[in-house]
């Protein structure tokens, strides 16, 4: 009878706890195999108890059997189970060590911004402090399939077929489950130039002319029309202003006075907000800021005796540009207009003789 009391006492259990992985997320359920092997003379695990460390060792916490990893912070988590029989003999296991991660990645992107006229690459990069990151993935415009990967390309072709705002929805998960909020970036994309179907100016300019232009402002929008002159056929440019305003029409006064009279070749370069550029050519322009030619009345002629109808004959000239139109007055007052050469009027007139006091004044 001594013999198996005194084996009772000495006999003590057998503990190991089972490792419930590298990371620990949320509840953890703690699983051990524990024993006592005194035979006959065993008394029998009567209690199972887990513990844990967040300081290496240094001192342990009690825990249930599920394991709160929300409870401590992120970080290593050290487990153990300590098993005691009826004779009050206990055995406390061997430590196995987690990582506490509780704590989602975060995915960032660099897609730029405003709108783009090239192919862009948006570069997703994930960061994760604790268990490390697992997998990103992406979907782009709404598309329910989602991609494993971090580069993430949006085209540009130059048949503006892509052209739009592009979303994409992105997301990272740790080694440990945690599974990031969806986030989502938009690139914008516009290849197409902007069209301008009321770019224009007259053909004979003289003063100062305000030039106008009134581009198409779909897609990206308007940046800038900028309106430059050169000599007709040359390539120096010169600009005359450039308007940022908007909306359209967009427009610049150009003072004539300073340049020469002659032939002049004029564009309109319109810049959208995706640096896409559309120039329109506006050839041989004529500035003409001189007078034209002094009319001469050619009949009737001085000292002429006249009565009924009479036709007035009249030439005028201009060394730039056409002239468009002769006037014929009498003392002053306006008798009729021609605008196409040989200029001539056809007038009644009382039975008088032409001289100098009958003042008949051609004007150009």
């Amino acid at each position: 009878m001594a013999d198996r009391i005194q084996n009772a006492e000495i006999s003590v259990p057998t503990a190991t706890i089972n490792s419930p992985g590298p990371y620990l997320r949320g509840a953890v359920n703690l699983t051990s195999s524990t024993g006592d092997p005194g035979g006959s003379n065993a008394s029998g695990i009567v209690t199972v108890a887990y513990e844990y460390s967040t300081n290496g060792g240094g001192t342990w916490q009690s825990t249930g059997a599920s394991f709160n990893s929300t409870a401590v912070p992120d970080g290593n988590v050290d487990l153990h189970v300590v098993a005691t029989d009826a004779a009050g003999n206990t055995t406390t296991s061997a430590a196995v060590a987690s990582l506490a991660d509780n704590t989602k990645p975060a995915t960032t992107d660099n897609a730029p911004s405003g709108w783009q006229s090239s192919p862009v690459t948006v570069t997703l990069t994930a960061n994760d402090g604790g268990s490390g990151v697992n997998v990103t993935e992406y979907s782009v415009d709404g598309n329910p399939s989602y991609t494993v990967g971090t580069s993430v390309a949006i085209p540009a072709p130059a048949d503006g077929s892509n052209d739009g705002a592009h979303t994409i929805a992105y997301f990272s998960a740790d080694n440990a489950g945690n599974i990031e909020t969806i986030k989502s970036t938009t690139v914008l994309i516009d290849a197409t130039p902007p069209t301008c179907p009321s770019c224009a100016a007259a053909d004979y300019l003289r003063g100062t002319v305000t030039l106008s232009a009134d581009p198409d402002s779909g897609g990206a929008g308007i940046k800038s029309v900028a309106f430059e002159y050169t000599d007709a056929g040359g390539s120096t440019w010169t600009t005359i202003g450039t308007d940022t305003t908007g909306p359209g029409p967009y427009t610049a006064d150009w003072d004539t006075t300073p340049v020469p009279d002659g032939h002049y070749d004029l564009r309109i370069q319109i810049t959208d907000n995706a640096d896409n550029v559309t120039t329109t050519s506006l050839p041989d322009k004529v500035v003409d800021n001189t007078a034209p030619d002094v009319a001469l009345v050619g009949a009737p002629t001085e000292g002429q005796l006249v009565s009924g109808t009479i036709a007035i004959a009249a030439s005028a000239s201009d060394a730039t540009s056409p002239v468009a139109s002769v006037k014929f007055f009498v003392r002053g007052s306006l008798l009729g207009t021609d605008t196409a050469a040989p200029f001539s009027l056809s007038s009644m007139a009382s039975r008088t003789s032409i001289g100098r006091s009958t003042n008949w004044t051609p004007w150009v």
